[in-house]
């Protein structure tokens, strides 16, 4: 009978070691349309909130999947390293082996948090792999207006948002690390990260996220708001609680698409 019992503990135990494994590593990638007035068929991948983490050596499961979606942008929407301390070359690598897909960047909270020197050394090598950052600023591309803000975890931090003109366009993106100011943003369509998914999530709802506390509203997919639409990203990563369960590292791809 003990050997039975150990037996079967040392099965379950692998067996839950295996589910962390996967819960963690495998990727899950969730595609979306939105039809509007543009001229041509635009991809959009989203990733965030890598947190220095690595799929593979140098992160290469990871860029093989970007390749197979093959879009026209990325967006990084904040928080691909944790601190100060991280390797910044596991994100920069990977942005620097994605360089041929054009790509913006708006920071989250941990690069904020860094000090203003390293933080500033950090985003000169981001725009050295031929990202373009978007702290508070436009990129117009055809008849859609770009558009990133810095991290921002309360109303008044959205100042200098909000002094920003908002062009004439048949359609506006903005990328925004915080999701719970979902009712302050302007644009048509937001992306957003932040809240890796609620960290636990049972019948398809997160236990607890930054900012929102326990069982979140903002933490995973599609959520529409005044004609507006928040598209966000569960995350790949995280170091402060590295386990995910029925939370798998997630990508958003965003088919726009002529009406």
């Amino acid at each position: 009978m003990i050997y039975f019992i150990i037996g079967s503990s040392v099965v379950l135990l692998i067996l839950l070691l295996l589910f962390l494994y996967l819960e963690n590593n495998w990727l899950d990638i969730d595609y979306y349309e939105y039809k509007t007035k543009v001229k041509n068929a635009i991809r959009i991948c989203q990733i965030s909130d890598l947190h220095s983490k690595k799929f593979g050596n140098n992160n290469q499961k990871l860029i093989n999947e970007i390749e197979k979606i093959n879009p026209n942008f990325i967006v990084y929407t904040g928080d691909m390293v944790h601190s100060k301390k991280d390797d910044f070359n596991i994100s920069l690598s990977l942005m620097k082996s994605l360089s041929k897909y054009k790509s913006f960047y708006v920071t989250g909270n941990h690069e904020e948090r860094m000090p203003k020197s390293i933080k500033e050394d950090y985003l000169k090598k981001i725009k050295e792999c031929g990202v373009i950052i978007l702290n508070n600023e436009d990129y117009r591309y055809e008849d859609i207006l770009i558009r990133g803000i810095s991290n921002a975890s309360k109303p008044q931090d959205l100042d200098d948002y909000f002094k920003m003109d908002k062009s004439s366009v048949d359609l506006s993106i903005l990328l925004a690390h915080q999701p719970e100011l979902f009712k302050y943003y302007n644009e048509d369509i937001v992306f957003s990260g932040h809240a890796h998914g609620g960290q636990f999530r049972f019948f398809g709802k997160g236990l607890y996220a930054p900012q929102q506390g326990l069982f979140p509203k903002y933490t995973s997919g599609a959520y529409f708001d005044d004609g507006k639409i928040m598209y966000v990203s569960r995350g790949l990563g995280g170091k402060d609680f590295p386990f995910r369960i029925f939370n798998r590292p997630h990508i958003i791809v965003l088919d726009i698409l002529p009406k």
